[in-house]
């Protein structure tokens, strides 16, 4: 996962604008935008989130426009805390321990 957004991170401190693909925002900033605050939500680890600039700043562009706050949801764990550490659906292969 860490991999996947350093590349991700890189390019987006790479754009000369402030949007992932050209002058205005796209499906990419949209989805990008999302997936980190989700990440960012459902692991808790907002703080370890420093060594992507640039995926928060695109997220906070993105997240202190209207639109976004409006629908912006709080992120509620679906986790039962059973004694195997699965939740509700989870996969055996999902399971912790």
């Amino acid at each position: 996962m860490h991999g996947a957004l350093a590349e991700i991170d890189r390019l987006a401190q790479m754009q000369t604008g402030v949007w992932m693909v050209g002058r205005r925002m796209t499906q990419a900033d949209i989805t990008l935008t999302c997936v980190f605050t989700f990440l960012s939500d459902a692991l808790e680890l907002a703080q370890s989130w420093v060594p992507y600039p640039g995926l928060s700043a695109l997220s906070e562009r993105c997240e202190a426009l209207p639109a976004f706050a409006e629908m912006r949801a709080k992120f509620t764990s679906t986790h039962a805390g059973g004694q195997d550490g699965r939740g509700p659906g989870q996969p055996d292969r999902l399971r912790r321990g």
